[in-house]
């Protein structure tokens, strides 16, 4: 049975750590009929200057083919629903809005892959700690209505600034055990990078990265790219 929004803001304010609310975010999200849910953690008040990509369900073609096109900077649904603080659709955007060369460009590529359309949420925290939610996947059209588009943009607004509480406390950065090196590779991993394309930035091989990568999974105890970079920012190692 899918949680009440009532419920779920009590659950988001007792929360005690981001793991545990990220977990509980997907969850909801999933119970709203949302096949695959997406959060970017902006750099302070830089607006498409991503400094983590939490993700599920979305095909890693699309999360990697959305990292390399720069985290939103030329997204029309990023710059629509940030500057006017209301959930949209990048369909409706489309339709509604006059789009730049860049934009066009954007477009055309997410298409290509069969991204399909989704409800984008805009999250804003304090000191231009804003961030982008993005639920794709709908099991039904009428999840794209007004009403529970004004739901779904509050559970995940309180849920961001929840993440914002949860990181005044965070644990002290020197308990991970991570090398430099390592904590270089888990922030690429945390924007959404492949493991290829980090190799290309710091000039080492593929395998390379892969046994870093392997390192971090192992030092930090989690199994994927994702719990990765959610402990990264938990532990400070990732800036937001």
């Amino acid at each position: 049975m899918a949680l009440e929004i009532g419920d779920l803001f009590g659950q988001i304010e007792r929360s005690r750590s981001l793991s545990g609310l990220w977990s509980m975010m997907v969850r909801y999200f999933q119970g709203q009929g949302f096949g695959a849910v997406a959060y970017v953690l902006f750099d302070r008040g830089r607006l498409g200057e991503a400094v983590a990509l939490l993700e599920h369900g979305f095909p890693q073609e699309v999360v990697h083919a959305y990292a390399e096109l720069g985290y939103g900077q030329h997204d029309p649904t990023l710059r629509v629903v940030m500057a006017t603080g209301r959930p949209d659709t990048p369909f409706r955007v489309r339709e509604r809005f006059n789009l730049s060369l860049d934009e066009k460009r954007y477009r055309v590529t997410m298409e290509g892959l069969n991204a399909g359309d989704a409800l984008s949420l805009p999250l804003y925290g304090p000191h231009g700690r804003d961030a982008y939610g993005i639920l794709a996947q709908p099991g039904d059209a009428d999840f794209f209505r007004r009403s529970k588009r004004m739901e779904l943009h509050m559970a995940a607004q309180a849920a961001h600034l929840k993440t914002f509480s949860l990181l005044t406390r965070r644990l002290r950065t020197d308990s991970h055990g991570l090398s430099p090196r390592e904590v270089e590779i888990l922030r690429w991993v945390a924007k959404g990078k492949s493991n290829s394309v980090i190799a290309d930035i710091l000039e080492i091989s593929p395998g390379t990265v892969d046994t870093y990568l392997r390192r971090v999974f192992e030092k930090l105890k989690v199994t994927d790219r994702t719990s990765a970079a959610v402990k990264g920012v938990s532990l400070g190692l990732i800036r937001v």
